[in-house]
Formats: C-alpha cells, structure tokens, sequence
C-alpha cells in the first residue's frame, strides 16, 4: 500500500501539491472562526449531583454573580456624598442594561461582605440573562474604569464570566508569544540537524498546515458540539512537535536512499514505504489511545481528544503525502542553503550513535 502511495506521489507531485494548497487556503479560512466558537467552560459534568443542584439553583434563583464590579471612592466613604450618587447611577444603567439581571448592590445590602473594612470600595453583584451567550467582553468594556464626571468613583469589572473572557483572551496573546519563541528555536534546531534552511522550513511547513488543519477542524466542530478553547494550546504543541518528528523521519530517511546510490524519486518512494509506514502506525496509536478521553462527560476533556486525534491524523497525511510531493519537486534543492561548518544529517552515517549503540549492544546489562 505505501509502495504505490510513495509512487503515485511521485508521479504527480504538482497535482497532490496544488490539492493540498486548495485544503490549506480552506483550513486557514476556517481557523480564523475558531476562537469565536470555543468556550472557556466544560470541567463539570452534566450529570453529576453537584451540576445537577446548581442547575436548580439557577433555575429557582436566577443566574448568580457571573459579573462583580468593585466601586472605588476617589475621597472618603464610598457610600457617602458624591460617590454614593455615582454608584446609585451606576446600578440604575446595570438594571437597565438587556444583558444583565440580577442586580444588587452595597447600598442595597451595606453588610461587611459588600463594603470594604476601610469603606473606601463597595460591590456590585450583577449576573447575566444568558451566561451561555453574553459579550463578557462588551460588558467588561462598557463598565471598566467607569469615572463619573466629577471623578467620585472607578469602576473595575469582574467576576466568573469576566475572568473566563480574559483567559480566553490570554490564551490567544499566550498562543502568539509561544509560537513566536518556539518557531524561530525550532526552526535553528532543524538547521543544525539538517544542515540547511530549506529542509528545516519545509518540516516547519508540515507544523503549520497541520495547525491551520485542527483549528478548521475544532471550528466546525464547534458549530455542533461544545469545544474546549484550551483544545488550542494542545493542537501547537503536537502539531509542532510531530512536524519535527516526522519531518525529520521522513527527510533522513530519504537522504540514507540516495547516500546508498538510490535515483532521487526512488528514493522518496522508499522513504514513503519505510518512514511512511512507520509514521502512521505512529499516529494511529496515539490517536487511538486519545480517543479514550472521549467516553468522558467533561467536554474539556472531550476537545482534548477532537484536537489531538485532528493533530495527529492531519500531520501524518501531510508528512506521508504532501512533504514527499514537496521533496519530488525540490531534487537535490531540498539541500539548498546549507549552513557553513554544520554538517546535518548525512545519509545513514552517524557516528555517535553508532557508538552508543554498539555500547549498548554490547554491555546490555550496563545499560
């Protein structure tokens, strides 16, 4: 089977390219909705007691405090002159506001719980019509730093839903910061192990498709079914880690093939055959073993398992199809740009593993 997959590959290099360059453009037009969709929830399950009482308390006595709003006095009391005026205000825009519900504030309820030991700062308890849809964003951004005029009072949101919208905003910051470091390190790793820029991008590029693939993945899923945001962080670090893995797999092992004097589309026909086979029976075990998590009620649980077996499918369909189209179509130019005074990866010659290994072999009980 991987014989003539290795070889229809080869034989039509621009046509599997252009296929997946067409899935590319439509994974990247996917992902770009993923985050919309996908929650910052999903740790409890449905059916226990515990959910279950809190449905019902819900049902009996409203949503809660998805939202608490701490009130500041700039001068004294802050339920005293101008500060208590402000604030009044403020609870009548809440009550007003169609998003919330629930409101009760410390002028309503002036207890120790509300009001600070310095009376300088005061709660504001509000909770959400619907916590399942509501802009926490919107609502943080029309109630933060709420300053009246005479500058009596700050105002600063926040609460369960306001702490979910800002880790949901940190992962995305987080997601970018952490791609930015580890691509760039990942990609001088891939230099000294190869020996040149182009065979180290093109193992990259396996990376991102695979990622642009399980964010398309996690977003269509998401219009069906509830999705765990953190599913994100787990899709960057497979996918980039697997695209080294199976990058450089795939690449040695097309290199050993013509260091023993095979023809270069041979060579990655072998390469398909032995890399190949050993790359999907890699995946396919992991990706079954990740399909455990599935069973479990806690869709944060759950997205684990979309994202993983998504990841680890995605990337081993392009390392066993699309990077061979790609090293068909460079030649000998995968070994372009190489690096001065870093040898790489040469054929199947190894020194130092070489020595380890017959260490090993022979002095097993040492070992």
């Amino acid at each position: 089977m991987f014989h003539r997959l290795g070889t229809l590959v080869v034989r039509n290099p621009r046509r599997v390219l252009v296929i997946g360059l067409i899935a590319l453009l439509g994974a990247i037009y996917l992902a770009t909705s993923a985050f919309g969709k996908l929650d910052d929830a999903g740790f409890d399950d449905p059916a226990s007691e515990s959910s279950r009482a809190a449905t019902a308390l819900e049902e009996g006595f409203g949503n809660g405090a998805g939202f608490l709003l701490t009130v500041s006095a700039a001068d004294g009391a802050v339920t005293d002159g101008a500060a208590a005026k402000d604030a009044q205000a403020l609870v009548d825009r809440l009550r007003a506001d169609d998003d919330l519900t629930d409101v009760v504030s410390y002028l309503d309820a002036p207890g120790p719980g509300m009001i600070s030991d310095d009376g300088t700062h005061g709660l504001i308890s509000v909770g959400a019509k619907n916590p399942e849809t509501v802009d926490a964003a919107a609502v943080i951004d029309r109630y933060t730093d709420e300053t009246a005029a005479d500058g009596a009072t700050t105002v600063h949101v926040g609460g369960q839903l306001a702490t979910f919208e800002e880790v949901g905003s940190q992962i995305g910051a987080d997601l970018a910061l952490a791609e930015a470091i580890a691509i760039p390190l990942m990609i001088a790793l891939l230099v000294l192990a190869f020996g040149n820029v182009v065979a180290a991008a093109v193992t990259i590029g396996v990376g991102g498709f695979a990622i642009a693939g399980t964010f398309a993945e996690l977003s269509i899923l998401g219009n069906f079914t509830d999705v765990s945001i953190y599913a994100l962080n787990l899709t960057t670090g497979l996918g980039l880690g697997l695209a080294v893995d199976y990058g450089l797999l795939m690449v040695a092992r097309v290199r050993e093939e013509r260091a023993a004097g095979a023809e270069h589309a041979d060579a990655v026909v072998r390469a398909v055959e032995t890399a190949g086979r050993t790359i999907v029976f890699s995946a396919t075990t992991v990706a079954v073993s990740l399909a455990s998590l599935l069973v479990f009620p806690l869709y944060f649980l759950r997205s684990s398992a979309y994202a993983g077996i998504g990841v680890m499918v995605i990337t081993a369909v392009v390392a066993v199809v699309l990077l061979p189209a790609t090293i068909t179509l460079l030649g000998d130019r995968i070994d372009a740009l190489r690096v001065p005074g870093v040898r790489g990866l040469r054929g199947g010659a190894a020194p130092f593993w070489t020595r380890l290994a017959g260490f090993v072999t022979k002095r097993p009980w040492v070992a």
